[in-house]
Order: C-alpha cells, then sequence, then structure tokens
C-alpha cells in the first residue's frame, strides 16, 4: 500500500497547478474543525499531508497525533 501512497507525493512538493487551491482549502479547513471540536483537547490526524493543518492542530489541542502512511509524504515533509 505505500507505493500506492507515494505515487501522490508530487501533489505535496509545490509544483502542483491545484497548489493555489490546495493553499485557500487547507488553510480555511484547519480553523473550521477547531471551532466545530472547540471543546476537544485532542485530535487524531489522518495523513500528514502540506503540514498546514498540522501546523494549526498542534497550537490548537493539548494532544495531537498525525498518522501519515507515506514513508515519501513523510520524508518530504521533513
Amino acid at each position: 500500500m505505500t507505493n500506492i501512497l507515494d505515487a501522490h507525493v508530487s501533489a505535496y512538493e509545490g509544483k502542483s497547478i491545484y497548489d493555489f487551491d490546495n493553499s485557500i482549502l487547507l488553510n480555511w479547513y484547519p480553523r473550521r474543525v477547531i471551532d466545530i471540536a472547540h471543546d476537544a483537547r485532542s485530535l487524531l490526524e489522518l495523513g500528514l499531508g502540506h503540514g498546514y493543518s498540522t501546523a494549526c492542530f498542534a497550537r490548537a489541542m493539548t494532544r495531537h497525533v498525525v498518522l501519515e502512511g507515506s514513508p515519501a509524504v513523510i520524508a518530504n515533509f521533513r
């Protein structure tokens, strides 16, 4: 399965035609989740993606865990 996930790493390298759309969506999405889950203290995030939401969630939650299945996405994020 990691090979399937790794095939999409180029979408997270800043060279996609969808980068502008992703930026708009990913800057709205974490704020919306935080607003809805305002009483929550912890959050499980499935997928690292671009890291935008990860940074927002880490600041807003007491406990924030990210589960990423692609070694290539993890390496790209580092």
